[in-house]
């Protein structure tokens, strides 16, 4: 029980922010939509992608064709059609890529660390 305690408030940096093992097992099941703090407002999630565009194209290009698409943009692109919006703005998807690869992420994290959720 002790060492499931540890391994639950063991902090993980994504993408500048420490989150623990528990926050993440939130992002994967209900995703990022509901609010995540440092990754809600336009502004953080611009900084985030401009300052990590290459490791977020790379992550997400790596994940692609395992979720049926040929790349990460079209993946993003798709992401934002099927949501009911129309792509309208770099904007649009710098969010959603930020979004998609931090859900991609803790879903990864979550299953790696043996979270009770995802074992």
């Amino acid at each position: 029980m002790t060492t499931s305690t540890v391994a639950m408030t063991k902090q993980f940096d994504v993408f500048g922010h420490e989150l623990d093992l528990d926050q993440l097992a939130d992002i994967a099941k209900h995703g990022m939509a509901g609010g995540v703090s440092g990754f809600i407002y336009s502004s953080e999630l611009a900084d985030i992608f401009d300052s990590n565009e290459d490791e977020i194209w790379n992550y997400l290009d790596e994940h692609a064709f395992d979720l049926g698409e040929k790349s990460g943009i079209q993946m993003v692109i798709s992401s934002i059609e099927r949501s009911g919006s129309e792509f309208e703005t770099m904007q649009q998807v710098k969010e959603q890529a930020v979004w998609m690869a931090v859900e991609l992420f803790a879903y990864q994290l979550c299953t790696r660390n043996n979270h009770p959720d995802f074992v």
